[in-house]
Formats: structure tokens, sequence, C-alpha cells
């Protein structure tokens, strides 16, 4: 994408919708600004996916109306900021965010992050105590909760589930080390065979010797 791109816009009033959005500045560093700039990033992540125009002039109506761009001083420092919010406040993390640097004739330069549209959606925006979850509408993100995606990301069919058998879990090890310290604990304080069979208990040292006892032989 080269400078003419976006003039192109200007020339042609192309308007903010669903997979655009202009700005006028960089993200500032204040938690608002942050949180703003999360919620752009997750809302074209978790819907269509789309460019954010760093940069660019709109007018009252959405649509671009010049191009003054950014310093060039800091940039580098600014674009790593943003990289590292994307990386580490966004949960679960976005499979792919590029940041494109337009030079401009007047020695400033446009910035286009390009968002593709997740496969791994629900993305949510996390920062500080408060963690969202954003979508685009036709020109502005806004707030969805988990479950107002169902009808976007399951609209054929439920995920199917393993079955879980008793005593084990699908994912590993902790219900299987509590089962296995059940089994352990039922066989220590067991009765042994005779006494299940009076319906009377022994002592647990009782118990042990009985276990020891070889069982008869058959005739």
């Amino acid at each position: 994408m080269v400078e003419a791109d976006l003039l192109e816009l200007i020339g042609r009033g192309q308007t903010e919708g669903r997979r655009l959005d202009f700005k006028r500045d960089l993200p500032g560093g204040g938690v608002s600004e942050v949180r703003e700039f999360l919620a752009d990033v997750t809302s074209f992540a978790n819907t269509d996916g789309g460019d954010i125009v760093i940069g660019m002039e709109e007018d009252g109506n959405g649509a671009a109306s010049g191009l003054p761009g950014v310093s060039t001083d800091g940039l580098d420092k600014a674009i790593l900021a943003m990289e590292g919010r994307v990386r580490d406040c966004v949960d679960t993390r976005l499979p792919a965010f590029h940041i494109h640097v337009v030079p401009l004739a007047s020695g400033r330069a446009a910035l286009v992050l390009r968002v593709p549209a997740s496969l791994l959606a629900r993305h949510r925006a996390v920062y500080g105590k408060i963690s969202r979850f954003h979508a685009r509408n036709s020109r502005d993100g806004h707030d969805r909760t988990a479950c107002g995606f169902r009808g976007q990301w399951l609209g054929a069919a439920a995920p199917s589930r393993a079955p879980r058998s008793r005593g084990r879990s699908v994912t590993g090890g902790t219900c299987r080390a509590r089962s296995s310290a059940r089994r352990r604990w039922w066989s220590r304080w067991r009765p042994c065979r005779s006494s299940e069979k009076r319906g009377t208990s022994r002592s647990p040292a009782r118990r042990r010797s009985c276990r020891q006892i070889p069982p008869a032989a058959s005739s």
C-alpha cells in the first residue's frame, strides 16, 4: 500500500464501515486510549476483519477528508507498543496482526493496521481489571458478551464433546489422580470378606491381617 491508495480513499469520499476505520492520531498510553485501541482491534478480529488507517482525517459523516499523517519521531517505539498490547492484552492471542508504514510526501507517515478475521474467535480485550468482548457493526465497535457470539460461531451445530468417563478427565491427570487416591483409600479400609459375610466390622489392624491370610485352596 502506498500514499496514492490512501489519497484515492479521500478522492472517492470513502466512509468508515464494517471493515474500515480511520484514526487521526496514534493511540495514546492512557487507560481509556489503550482500551479503545484494543476494542477496535478485537472487534475486527471477532467479525469480518479489516483495516485501521492511522493518520487519516474524517469529516462529520465518517468520510475520509485529509491525510495529515503522523510524525515519524518515535514511530518505531509507538509501533512496538501497539504490537506489545495486541500480544499481551488479547485473549486468545490473535493469529495475525500486521502494521504497514506508508511514507508520505510531506515527510510524515500513515499506518495501516491490518486485522484479518480470526477463526479462533472469540477474542477478548483484557486491560487492567476490565475484560470485554467486542464486535464490529456498520461503523463502530460495540461490546458483546460471550453468549452474544453464539449465533455467529455456533450457527450450525454445537461443538461435540468427548465422552467423560467416571473418575477420568478429558484434559488429564487431576481427576485420575484423585480417583487413584480414592481406590487406594478404599482398599485400605475395606472390610475383609469374612466380616462382610457376617455383616460385622473389624479394626484396621484385623483387616490388614485378614488380607494377609492367603485364600484357602479349593478342594
